[in-house]
């Protein structure tokens, strides 16, 4: 069962320096946030939860790269796409399997 987060929650997650990332940016991270709920439950919602030097969830930063390519390849075969892993993937980082 996926966590439904709220609008405010969600863009929260993804501000840099008081500044909204750009549309295409805030797009990809709130569909990474939509896919791999458990890793937004790690921290909390304030603005300052971001990781400045990559531009994404500081979730995402901590992990290793293996860990972040087994969570993209869980996601992504859930929504049986691949539009939506190529999506996933630009907002992670994360290399296709």
């Amino acid at each position: 069962m996926r966590m439904k987060l709220r609008a405010w929650e969600i863009m929260s997650l993804f501000r840099i320096d008081n500044k909204i990332l750009s549309t295409q940016k805030c797009y990809r991270a709130m569909l990474w946030a939509l896919c791999m709920p458990g890793s937004l439950q790690k921290v909390g919602f304030a603005g300052n939860e971001t990781d400045i030097s990559s531009g994404v969830p500081r979730p995402v930063a901590l992990m290793s790269q293996t860990l972040l390519d087994e969570q993209v390849s869980v996601a992504a075969s859930d929504m049986d796409s691949e539009f939506w892993l190529d999506e996933i993937i630009a907002a992670t980082g994360a290399r296709k399997a």
